[in-house]
């Protein structure tokens, strides 16, 4: 969360924060304390809303 120093790593927590502001959550387990990658697929081309773990060259 853009207000926290800390992410936040299980999904309880994720649904406690955010509720029904978004559509799904998807519980992959621990991830460990690096931030994610964020990609946005809700238009016609993806976007990078964050780039983190993962690779994301694909969509780029």
């Amino acid at each position: 969360m853009p207000e926290k120093t800390e992410p936040l790593i299980y999904a309880e927590d994720v649904v406690d924060e955010v509720g029904q502001k978004v559509e799904l959550i998807i519980d992959a387990g621990f991830s460990g304390f690096e931030p994610t990658s964020v990609i946005d697929l809700t238009g016609t081309k993806p976007i990078i809303v964050r780039k983190g773990s993962g690779d994301v060259s694909e969509f780029s």
